[in-house]
């Protein structure tokens, strides 16, 4: 169940990489944040379940990779 989901992360981590790459090559101007979180916004509200799934697919890869290491 962790490995898919971490791979669902890194799958879509991989495409939000591409939008953002694509979108730096087009945007230009001081609005180019606004545009950003403006997209981000509507990728959200388009695909909640998944933005939700991504959410915790981010924070499961922060909680190991912040997370005490047991002894073994």
């Amino acid at each position: 169940m962790a490995e898919a989901l971490i791979a669902a992360a890194d799958e879509a981590a991989s495409r939000l990489t591409g939008a953002a790459e694509h979108g730096q090559a087009t945007a230009a101007g001081p609005s180019v944040l606004d545009q950003y979180t403006g997209d981000l916004v509507a990728l959200v509200r388009r695909y909640p379940v998944t933005s939700v799934l991504i959410g915790l697919g981010v924070g499961v890869l922060l909680a190991r990779s912040l997370g005490k290491t047991r002894p073994s």
